[in-house]
């Protein structure tokens, strides 16, 4: 098959990216060095596409592609190309959207800030901060923590915050659940990186989260017992499990040693097996004793 020249090249990796979508000259570059093995000047492919009107200059080395319409080219908020430059570098994540912007977006507060707030690695970046404020990350951002992040930003922020959401908790519940977020690595995240306040609330959170009674009609699974049949639905023992998990993670943040006998007891309560009430006093009775 033969070989694509530099200007089919670069035109075949922009035709990829989508209409508003702001894309850096550098992150080209580099795409053909590593399959040229070489570094070829671009700039002068990427100007004679922007004088054809295949792409717009946004900046200096940044371009993005502006579709065209029967009104004319729409070109997207200027406000949006730096916020995609600050979160992306390429198929990079870098930051991401934070602070009562993403309040607002998620719906925990129906006030409208008049600015992004971005965390990026790319913080040092000037910005117009006509639009935009950026904010230093409390870990360098990707792809894997920055839904984590985003999370933690939010409860740290909640007690500076107007929020009007009905039930917010329910909100964070949701985001957690949508983005899959593992509550150990959540738990992880705070205790290093944020204030023990916000650590606090986050266990807060997640407890009740992770222990709250779900509302199941059917599919429930029997569990036989010394005392007869007990009945459990399967998400409600995935849930006493999680709930059981988020406790040994939350001792073990805080240097607590769990016992082996309360690890049982634990265990025996997720299966159903003993109510909470039996455990406690099970565990009481043990601490009498010692």
């Amino acid at each position: 098959m033969e070989r694509l020249t530099y200007g089919e090249f670069i035109t075949n990796k922009i035709a990829d990216i989508p209409y508003g979508q702001a894309f850096q000259t550098d992150v080209i570059a580099e795409a053909m060095a590593e399959e040229y093995k070489a570094k070829p000047i671009i700039n002068v492919t990427l100007k004679r596409l922007a004088d054809r009107g295949l792409i717009e200059r946004f900046q200096k080395g940044v371009y993005y592609r502006a579709k065209q319409t029967a009104f004319g080219k729409a070109r997207p908020r200027e406000e949006l190309l730096e916020a995609q430059l600050l979160t992306c570098r390429g198929n990079e994540i870098i930051g991401y959207e934070t602070g009562f912007s993403l309040m607002n977006k998620i719906g925990l507060t129906t006030l409208v800030p008049t600015k992004r707030e971005i965390a990026t690695n790319a913080y040092h970046k000037n910005v117009d901060d006509r639009f935009i404020i950026v904010r230093k990350p409390v870990v360098t951002v990707n792809a894997g923590n920055f839904r984590y992040l985003q999370f933690l930003d939010v409860i740290s922020d909640l007690p500076e915050a107007s929020v009007d959401a009905a039930n917010p908790k329910a909100i964070l519940h949701s985001f957690a659940a949508k983005n899959k977020l593992d509550p150990i690595v959540v738990l992880t995240y705070a205790r290093r990186f944020y204030s023990k306040k916000t650590l606090l609330i986050l266990v807060d959170i997640l407890v009740e989260q992770n222990t709250k009674k779900p509302q199941f009609a059917s599919d429930l699974w029997y569990n036989n017992t010394v005392k007869g049949v007990d009945s459990m639905s399967p998400e409600l023992h995935a849930r006493r499990l999680a709930a059981v998990k988020l406790a040994n993670a939350v001792n073990k943040i805080e240097g607590v040693p769990v016992s082996s006998q309360a690890k049982t007891l634990s265990a025996k309560w997720a299966r159903g097996e003993i109510s909470g009430a039996e455990m406690k006093a099970t565990l009481i009775a043990k601490h009498k004793q010692s």
